[in-house]
């Protein structure tokens, strides 16, 4: 149904000037066709269109075209150039084959060819149309996502175009929609209302409505994804690997969306195995781990959390030894990272050794921090 407001969502002007231009006209397949006529004779005009605000999504839209009857002479005048173009084509089709063939020398078919072009019977019915018959657009209705109405050309006056040089045509539009009232109206918008809530309950259940809620304002959220591939040049046979996350001020865990997760663990023990690529024994873990973390304070030189790392194995009597500690400073740049930690450990004297040997006794950290900067440490009076 049409309104009274479509007046106004166009800036169709009527064609004033007369002038040859190249004339493209693109339909909604994005097909384009060229034709070169009389700027006279066309009704879509580059430009001439403004769309509205709200008019950028996306619509359908219906062409109503015209069909008129050439005049004796433009008929005469097209027919001769439809003959002269499929004369030169057809030439130009046996020229290569001719000088060929015979050295340049028009064959029988081809000079009989050429004669039956004189005839007008050879005309296709598709050449015929063109002959007596133009097809114009007159009208382009389109129809948006939002619900709005255009038409090009408008309502308001009388558009005039020319066929050839002598026939000149005049239409205009007319809505002749009913004026609604009020209430019809209103029972309308009703309708528009209740299918738009049906659709977005249609679309919500489809989605649905388990996301998780963004971070307070000024902060972030940081998820960690790892994984403890492998560790080499170690000395004893079966290691195991301890790790732990420690979390500077302002930051914690995010116990709504990952309320078991733990901010240390270790891995399986694993024996040191043969690697021909790498020509090394290797101790593979695979052992993957994660964390889900919230910070609500906006700082530009904020600490990032850094994981530690405790490298350790077992003797024979099941006591622990440590063999390495080292440390990773989680990068503050999004990404994927491939990064080899490099451990160490003090170095015992004689009778710590003999006490490690007989006893078990080896050398810890009270704090593995100390590998890093210390809690409590300011870094800028080092």
């Amino acid at each position: 149904m049409l309104y009274p407001l479509i007046e106004n969502m166009t800036n169709e002007e009527p064609v004033t000037k007369l002038a040859k231009r190249k004339l493209t006209i693109r339909d909604k397949k994005r097909h384009t066709s060229t034709n070169y006529e009389d700027e006279a004779d066309r009704l879509i005009f580059p430009g001439v269109h403004n769309e509205q605000p709200g008019f950028y999504s996306s619509f359908r839209e219906m062409h109503i075209m015209g069909y008129f009857e050439r005049g004796e002479k433009d008929k005469e005048e097209k027919m001769s150039e439809i003959l002269t173009r499929k004369r030169a084509n057809l030439r130009k089709r046996h020229e290569n084959k001719s000088e060929q063939e015979n050295n340049g020398e028009e064959d029988e078919e081809t000079q009989e060819l050429l004669m039956n072009l004189e005839k007008d019977d050879i005309l296709t019915n598709v050449e015929e149309a063109e002959v007596n018959y133009v097809e114009k657009r007159l009208c382009t209705i389109r129809v948006y996502e939002n619900g709005w109405i255009s038409m090009t050309p408008a309502f308001n006056q009388k558009y005039r175009f020319t066929i050839g040089d002598y026939d000149v045509y005049e239409f205009s539009l007319e809505n002749c929609s009913a004026q609604l009232t009020a209430q019809e109206e209103q029972k309308e918008w009703d309708l528009f209302e209740t299918v738009d809530k049906k659709r977005l309950e249609i679309r919500n259940y489809i989605v649905g409505k388990n996301f998780q809620e963004i971070p307070e304002m000024l902060g972030f959220r940081l998820m960690i994804f790892g994984e403890i591939v492998s560790a080499r040049k170690f000395d004893e046979n079966s290691i195991y690997i301890q790790y732990s996350l420690e979390l500077p001020k302002y930051w914690k865990k995010n116990d709504t969306h990952s309320p078991k997760q733990m901010l240390f663990g270790n891995t399986q023990s694993t024996d040191f195995i043969y690697d021909p690529p790498t020509d090394d024994y290797e101790a593979r873990f695979a052992f993957p781990f994660e964390f889900d973390l919230l910070n609500a304070h906006y700082d530009p030189f904020i600490k990032w959390p850094v994981l530690y790392f405790h490298v350790c194995t077992k003797d024979k009597w099941c006591r622990n030894v440590t063999l390495g500690y080292g440390y990773y400073n989680i990068p503050w740049l999004p990404g994927h990272y491939d990064e080899t930690i490099n451990t160490w450990r003090a170095y015992p004297s004689i009778s710590e050794r003999m006490g490690q040997y007989f006893v078990g006794r080896t050398l810890t950290l009270e704090d593995i921090s100390y590998i890093n900067f210390p809690k409590g440490f300011n870094v800028n009076n080092k």
